[in-house]
């Protein structure tokens, strides 16, 4: 029988309005794709850009699939974001299914492998069709109790003379089990359970009053693979391991129970993992996200797909094979699949030789086959490789020299036009030949490769303009360097120059440009950390010493950081003393620091929400209190203005204005009408009308709001004149009025779960100052930053990090928001934010982009208002951070060519790479891959 699954045209991505038309569209015809390629193809690799919803293109193929099987489908998803599935399986199901199907798709999450066999022995009428397990699920080791006692009683089966074990298993084994809360309860319980067949274990722990358990103990699957001969051996070492039980109590019981219990952690994990690869479990699709973690064979994740006849696995470092033969087809998702090198997206090709070949769905000519085709894509993604590498190193030796055209000078600005007059014109010199030669022959081998690779990988890139009601506007702007300051509308030049160092500050970084030239073979992280702030310079240093620079870096290039030695030590000794004279850290000088804050506090005034990345902890910490500092004062000067008061007695008068909107009080009152008026189109927000309410309040009572949206008569704020308030439009256009409406018409469009969260978010979320490390006037003293402005990184709890990323999707507090990396992936930050700044950069022009895609998404703030996407890169000219954005931004132009490229970042090479002529926006075209349907 072959693949019968098709698209259920019942689905439909675009309901409730959830997205436009075309993106719909786009959706809805990649699922159909995929399923119709499954009919020839075990896999398939959807690597559409950040943002383009991945997510909804696979829940629509595997509600397509699970609808018309009796099998579920399995989703795997890294642990960070299975809230985010969870949550867009729900409003899948909602908006996307008509209302008969929505009873008929259910999920569960599996947070092991024996929850995960147990969702597979689910009779129909309780079977989930959908089940979610987080990568590594089924790697964990074995610790439910259960389990271990099923094979213990097995072990025990069939066993001469096995009456004392047998007898002492039953009086101990709640001990050896860690599960001594059932013997408190009823001591005869395991004598009981080991005496029948685990199939009756949950009528009889139910009858006995252990009502908690609900399903059987064991999953079937573990029996019928306990019963397989290969299984033996291992069933007869746990029995001799098993002879050691105590007989009877005694004064030395608990130690000789430890040394039980340390035998059986020793035996029982081997067992365990060859139960689940004997378990006869047939699936009929695995989705898998984040599949470029898949890239190395030798990872946990990667080998879990192990079967003999990959040669690629047979030669991983961690083994195991949970899931080969388990499923019949599999789908793969990823953003940068061309971020990794062509091996090792071969490598993720290669997983899909873990399918279940043997099954009747099986593609048509079967793995040998498939080998055959994916041998012949690797030889021609090795050409295609080897003539980008000739083309990088023939492009390479193109200098400055060859920028002269006709008696005119170009320069890296304008090398379009210059590649124009080149394409245009005769008379070329030899290596300007020889580019061109290699231009043509690297554009032939990625047609070549383009071809075989669309076999197997779909990609789409998301329009370079926004909508067509908004044409001409581009979707995104890139302002790097001296444009933070220079922020003009018209002005879209990625080549402009660095933010400039006065003479105040000169002095570090001259030490620093001396100290780099003395380590040319080594990773400069003292200078990358001073270009970022002086704090993060003073940590690198210090970590530099210690050898612990993992506590301040957090990208994962740390190798061949440059060793320091008397003399090197001498200028990083020089640098401290000019950043830090005395106790003080001169951190507001900072030249990257002053013009960052600026214009955050600048587009903050206009009413936008801002969006910054770093990856150094000192230098968020010290952002995040700069622009506060700098939001209160700004604050502060306007309300001194409109209240005709002193700046010293600002702060208790708008406190005392904004105790003027408690319960009971006329502006209170007039303060809901208002917000009635704007939830009353929205009948399903009835449930949690007071609860928005009371958001909106609290919200109202900031200093933030008083300044922003009241023109003050006096220090009165009456309720008569709350309506202006409310009908006053900021800077780009939008009224509060407006922005409550949109706020809860997209609470309506969410689930209840949703509208849920959202609230809890909101409600628990500070709108006064913080009490924070300051790490700009000294160590260890505090500082109070406004809830405005608000710090997320690896040391901020899961749970108070999902309410600020919730909170920031809302018209409310926080406005602005400091992020590390752990914002960079499956993160939705783009309902009330376009401007982003790469504050820190990346060597890996991936992760920019993956944090981009945080604000540039389906539904963007950016769609809405029909203005682009804001992108900042502020580096500092003349320093490391210069040569770091053009190796970066160079880097990003060959990624499309030599895929994966290399990370060398030492002195020498970023030298070089800083100085290459950029590769012209018409190669690129010729160049790029198309994966298009």
């Amino acid at each position: 029988m072959a693949w019968v699954h098709h698209l259920d045209e019942r689905i439909a991505l675009d309901g409730s309005g959830r997205i436009g038309d075309d993106d719909a569209t786009r959706q809805k015809r990649t699922a159909s794709i995929i399923l119709e390629r499954f009919s020839n193809a075990p896999g398939q690799i959807l690597a559409d850009e950040v943002g383009m919803g991945k997510t909804f293109v696979a829940l629509a193929a595997a509600a397509s699939v699970s609808l018309h099987d009796q099998r579920p489908v399995v989703i795997m998803v890294p642990p960070a974001v299975l809230t985010k599935w969870r949550l867009d399986f729900s409003v899948f199901v909602n908006n996307c299914l008509p209302a008969p199907l929505r009873g008929k798709l259910n999920m569960a999450v599996a947070d092991n492998g024996v929850e995960f066999l147990k969702l597979l022995d689910d009779p129909p009428e309780r079977r989930k069709q959908v089940i979610f397990l987080a990568h590594g699920a089924l790697g964990k080791n074995l610790s439910d109790g259960w389990v271990k006692l099923a094979i213990i009683q097995r072990a025990m089966k069939h066993r001469r003379n096995a009456e004392v074990q047998h007898r002492s298993m039953g009086r101990f084994a709640g001990k050896i089990l860690m599960m001594d809360s059932y013997t408190r309860k009823d001591d005869s319980i395991w004598e009981t359970l080991l005496d029948h067949h685990t199939s009756k274990w949950m009528r009889i722990l139910n009858k006995k009053g252990f009502d908690e358990i609900d399903d059987d103990p064991v999953p079937e699957h573990v029996l019928q693979a306990l019963e397989e001969p290969e299984i033996k051996p291992l069933l007869d070492e746990l029995w001799e391991a098993i002879q050691a039980i105590p007989k009877r109590e005694s004064s030395g019981l608990n130690q000789r129970l430890t040394r039980l219990r340390r035998e059986l952690r020793k035996i029982l994990p081997s067992i365990w993992t060859s139960c689940f690869l004997k378990a006869r479990v047939q699936l009929p699709l695995l989705v898998l996200d984040e599949a470029h973690h898949l890239k190395n064979a030798g990872t946990r994740l990667a080998s879990m797909f192990h079967s003999e006849e990959a040669e690629h696995d047979a030669n991983a470092v961690s083994r195991g094979g949970q899931l080969a033969g388990v499923f019949e087809r599999m789908l793969f998702l990823t953003a940068t699949p061309f971020q990794l090198g062509h091996y090792e997206l071969c490598n993720i090709l290669d997983r899909f030789k873990g399918i279940s070949w043997d099954s009747d769905n099986a593609p048509g000519g079967g793995q040998y086959h498939y080998q055959q085709k994916l041998e012949q894509l690797r030889e021609l993604l090795d050409e295609s490789q080897q003539q980008a590498y000739f083309l990088e190193k023939k492009w390479g030796q193109l200098g400055d020299e060859n920028l002269m055209r006709n008696g005119h000078l170009y320069t890296h600005h304008d090398i379009d036009a210059w590649w124009e007059d080149i394409e245009t014109g005769e008379g070329h010199s030899e290596s300007i030949v020889i580019a061109q030669q290699a231009i043509t022959l690297a554009a032939d081998a990625l047609s070549q490769a383009n071809k075989a690779l669309g076999q197997w990988v779909i990609r789409h890139t998301r329009p370079r303009e926004l909508s067509s009601e908004h044409q001409q506007i581009p979707r995104r702007r890139k302002l790097a360097g001296q444009s933070v300051i220079d922020h003009d509308n018209n002005h879209n030049d990625c080549e402009s120059q660095g933010l400039s160092i006065d003479e105040e500050s000169a002095l570090p970084f001259l030490l620093a440009a001396r100290y780099v030239a003395l380590t040319p073979g080594g990773r400069p992280v003292t200078s990358e950390g001073l270009a970022s702030s002086y704090e993060t310079f003073l940590e690198t240093r210090s970590n530099l010493l210690e050898g612990n620079l993992g506590a301040e870096l957090e990208d994962d290039v740390i190798e061949g950081v440059a060793k320091s030695d008397s003399e090197t030590d001498w200028y990083l000794r020089q640098i401290k003393e000019a950043i830090k004279p005395g106790d003080r850290v001169l951190s507001e000088l900072h030249p990257k620091i002053r013009p960052v804050v600026d214009r955050v506090v600048d587009l903050w005034l206009k009413g936008e929400k801002v969006l910054v990345f770093c990856h150094y902890i000192k230098t968020g910490r010290a952002l995040r209190a700069h622009i506060s500092h700098q939001i209160r004062e700004k604050l502060y000067v306007q309300a001194s203005k409109k209240l005709s008061c002193d700046k010293d007695v600002v702060a208790a008068r708008l406190q005392n204005m904004g105790k003027r909107f408690k319960d009971g009080s006329g502006l209170h009152k007039r303060a809901e009408e208002l917000i009635n008026e704007q939830i009353k189109p929205f009948a399903n927000l009835a449930d949690c009308h007071d609860e928005l309410v009371s958001v909106v309040h609290r919200f109202m009572r900031t200093p933030t709001f008083l300044v922003r949206y009241f023109e003050f008569a006096g220090s009165r704020v009456q309720p008569e004149t709350l309506h202006k308030a409310f009908e006053y439009k900021e800077a780009y256009g939008l009224s509060f009025n407006e922005l409550l409406a949109n706020f809860f018409r997209f609470l309506s469009d969410r689930t209840d779960e949703e509208r849920k969260s959202y609230l809890a978010a909101l409600k628990s979320i500070q709108i006064g100052d913080i009490s924070s490390n300051s790490d700009i006037e000294g160590e260890g003293e505090k500082d109070a930053v406004l809830a405005t402005v608000r710090l997320v990184n690896g040391s901020v709890e899961q749970d108070a990090r999902q309410h600020l990323m919730k909170t920031f999707n809302t018209p409310f507090y926080p406005e602005v928001l400091v992020a590390s990396s752990v914002l960079s992936e499956g993160v939705d930050l783009h309902l009330n934010c376009r401007h982003i700044i790469h504050y820190d950069l990346s060597w890996n022009p991936s992760n920019l982009e993956q944090r981009t895609g945080r604000v540039d998404r389906i539904g963007a703030k950016a769609e809405k208002v029909g203005q682009p996407i804001y992108v900042y890169y502020p580096y500092l000219a003349g320093t490391q951070d210069e040569k770091m954005y053009r190796v970066v931004m160079d880097r990003d132009r060959w990624f499309n060519v030599v895929m994966g490229g290399s990370f060398k970042i030492d002195y020498e090479t970023t030298e070089k790479l800083a100085e290459r002529i950029p590769l012209p926006t018409q190669v690129l075209e010729k160049l790029k891959l198309d994966l298009t349907i």
